[in-house]
């Protein structure tokens, strides 16, 4: 009888060996995580979780403060990372799955633009809110 279904091949082959049981590949048990006690397995985890809390928080409070003075001495790396977000937010909007044969369809001039039109329009935004929040006698047009 020939072999049928998907993948299956189509030539007339036959099954040479049908309804037999597949040799164990090792007469050994594994031991499981899961069969030992609690108390074995606790000590590591709780070091493990302690040891990563005590020195990740230090770091990141670390970086954070690195990264404030540096937007403090830097305000223009505020702009950028507003730019790099916007421009991640419009390329992720026209490749989203639910549109991306539609505009690959209708709107192919989209695919290359929409990441830096989101761009400019964050900064854009910013910088048009940080104006708007001066004092009137402040303010440069």
């Amino acid at each position: 009888p020939r072999c049928r279904g998907p993948g299956r091949p189509h030539d007339g082959t036959r099954l040479l060996i049908a309804g037999r049981k597949p040799p164990a590949r090792s007469s050994q048990p594994i031991p499981s995580p899961a069969l030992r006690s609690p108390q074995s397995y606790l000590l590591p985890v709780l070091t493990l979780l302690i040891l990563g809390l005590g020195i990740s928080i230090p770091l990141i409070v670390f970086g954070s403060s690195v990264v404030l003075k540096l937007m403090e001495r830097f305000p223009v790396i505020i702009t950028l990372g507003g730019a790099l977000l916007g421009y991640i937010a419009g390329d992720m909007a026209v490749n989203d799955g639910a549109i991306s044969a539609w505009v690959a369809a209708k709107a192919a001039w989209l695919e290359p633009s929409a990441g830096i039109f989101a761009a400019f329009s964050v900064v854009g935004t910013g910088k048009w809110l940080a104006w708007r929040a001066q004092p009137e006698e402040r303010r440069i047009i």
